[in-house]
Parts: structure tokens; C-alpha cells; sequence
């Protein structure tokens, strides 16, 4: 993760060789995000010009915000460097449920995950594996834990890799609520809950580790990889609490 967001807040600027040419810095960069205003945006054909409308109330001298969208505090972090000051988490937090999680949870191979993946594939439900596999993003947003629990994508697949007959994906989509799916793998649940507080706990302690190694401006990279972590851990002991 840490390498990652090194990458994305570092390749946000496009060089042109050859041009050495003043430009305008866009005035919307200056303001900053806050998911609690709402703020719209449209063009005035008479004058030519971006119009910012706010409906939050301001005085003079607040500073005035405006909101970059639904986003999580990992896409704030990868793509404008920066998580929201409380870690407390929003409806749009998701923890990352790696595959090797699900692996150590039940003994299952990767080849298993992934010919689940390939089956929901199949049958219209989400991309192919080597497509989910190639881009860790995409696949967060169909395996995942949130502050509403597991997600159904990541309930099917510990269903499907706990069933003991040979029944296939598709059975078990049409013949299941999400409820169902819950009460069959409760126990893997709270295993993997459990094996994921350990986990986001030690890579929490290494990060506040290299922190104290580092110069300034890795350190506040650092420092927001921390504050990710800790909401994400929230996440999962609201979770093991809730059970």
C-alpha cells in the first residue's frame, strides 16, 4: 500500500519537453474536500467562465470547501494524497480482504479463488480473474469488509470455497439470501476478523518504525498510511464487536 501511494501522488504531473510556457494554476485546486458539503459546478455561456455554486453557508473569512466526491479514504490517499482527519470511518471505507486472508482462513488454494472468480464471470457477475487479479482496486470493490459487513461477492466466495457438496456458483446465487450466506460461514468470519486485526496491527507497527527512520516529507505519507490503517482497523472491530 505504502508503494502504491508512493506511486500515485508522484506521477500526477505532466511533463511536455520543449515547452517552457507559463500557465494558469486551475483555481478549483485550492479549495479542499469535505464529504459534509455539496457543491456544484456548471458553465456560463455568456461569460465564458466555471462557475462554483455552494450550497453550505459560509462567513467571511471561513475557508470554503468544496467536496471531490464519494470517495474512500484509500482513493483519497492514492489520488490526492491526503485522508480525512478522523478516524472515524465513512460508508465509503472498505478493508482490502486479500486472497491469501481467505487462503489461510480455509486452506484453499489459489487455483480455487480464482475458478471462482472465473464461474462468477461467467455468469455475468463480475470481470474475469485475470482481470481482477491484474488490478487490486477492482477487485477491493467485490471482496471486501465494511461498516455493514462483509461484502456479498466476499460471503459467496468463503460459501463457495466452504461447501463440502459439489454444488456450483450458480446454485448457490439463486438459492441463498445474503442473511444465509452470513449464517453458514460465521466462524470463518470471525477467523478471518481476527487474522485481519493481527495483520493491519503489525503493519501498523512497522510503518510508525520506518516513520521514525525516514526525512519530513516521507514521514506525512507515512503518517497518512497510519491513520488509514487505524480506520480500517476500526472497521474491524466494530465487526468482531457486532458478532
Amino acid at each position: 500500500m505504502w508503494l502504491a501511494c508512493c506511486y500515485w501522488t508522484n506521477t500526477r504531473v505532466v511533463h511536455c519537453p520543449g515547452l517552457n510556457r507559463p500557465a494558469l494554476v486551475p483555481y478549483f485546486d485550492l479549495f479542499n474536500h469535505s464529504p459534509a458539503v455539496s457543491a456544484v459546478t456548471s458553465f456560463n455561456t455568456e461569460t465564458r467562465s466555471l462557475v462554483l455554486t455552494t450550497e453550505t453557508a459560509y462567513q467571511a473569512g471561513d475557508q470554503v470547501y468544496i467536496n471531490y466526491g464519494n470517495h474512500s479514504n484509500l482513493t483519497l490517499l492514492l489520488e490526492y494524497d491526503f485522508v480525512l482527519e478522523s478516524t472515524n470511518p465513512t460508508e465509503h471505507d472498505c478493508v482490502p480482504v486479500g486472497l491469501s486472508n481467505i487462503a489461510d482462513v480455509l486452506s484453499a488454494k489459489q487455483q480455487d479463488i480464482v475458478d471462482f472468480l472465473n464461474q462468477l464471470a461467467h455468469i455475468g457477475m463480475c470481470p474475469p480473474a485475470d482481470a481482477l487479479l491484474s488490478d487490486r482496486l477492482l477487485l477491493l470493490k467485490y471482496i471486501h469488509l465494511s461498516v455493514d459487513g462483509p461484502s456479498y461477492y466476499l460471503l459467496l466466495l468463503l460459501v463457495f470455497l466452504s461447501e463440502s457438496t459439489d454444488r456450483r456458483l450458480v446454485d448457490i446465487v439463486h438459492s441463498m439470501s445474503e442473511d444465509q450466506l452470513t449464517n453458514c460461514v460465521r466462524r470463518q468470519l470471525r477467523l478471518m476478523y481476527k487474522a485481519l486485526k493481527i495483520e493491519l496491527l503489525r503493519d501498523r507497527n512497522w510503518l510508525v518504525k520506518l516513520a521514525m527512520e525516514s526525512h519530513h516529507e516521507i514521514c506525512r505519507l507515512i503518517s497518512n498510511c497510519v491513520q488509514l490503517i487505524d480506520i480500517w482497523c476500526n472497521i474491524v472491530n466494530c465487526l468482531i464487536d457486532g458478532q
